[in-house]
């Protein structure tokens, strides 16, 4: 969903949708809203906003550093690129994972930015 509102889609429904659903979609759409199907709306409320929730939490210079590992910089390509060094990326990355309330450890950072990589796009 965040892609489609990205792309500027203003309504997306499943092809299983009943017609009421359709026009649901049509009248929200020509009130320049956009629409989705409910399941996207419940996927979004249960998955996506919680994480959303959370990255607000991030400093600014977080969330380059998780954009960076996002493209898949080492701390050490991170370091010379912010002209920081590589312990205080170190830092960083260990807040983040606090902010984020991840386990402990570069793979789990790494895991859910892999997961979250559509999230990644709009911070």
């Amino acid at each position: 969903m965040l892609k489609a509102k990205k792309m500027n889609i203003d309504g997306y429904l499943l092809k299983d949708e009943p017609f009421s659903e359709i026009k649901k979609c049509i009248k929200s759409v020509l009130k320049n809203q956009f629409y989705a199907s409910a399941i996207f709306d419940e996927i979004f409320n249960n998955q996506v906003s919680p994480e959303l929730e959370k990255i607000k939490f991030l400093s600014p210079s977080e969330r380059t550093i998780v954009r960076l590992i996002s493209k898949e910089n080492s701390s050490k390509q991170i370091a010379e690129t912010l002209s920081i060094s590589s312990r205080t990326v170190e830092k960083h990355r260990s807040n983040i994972i606090s902010k984020l309330d991840l386990t402990s450890g570069s793979e789990s950072l790494t895991k859910w930015i892999t997961k979250n990589k559509d999230l990644i796009e709009f911070i």
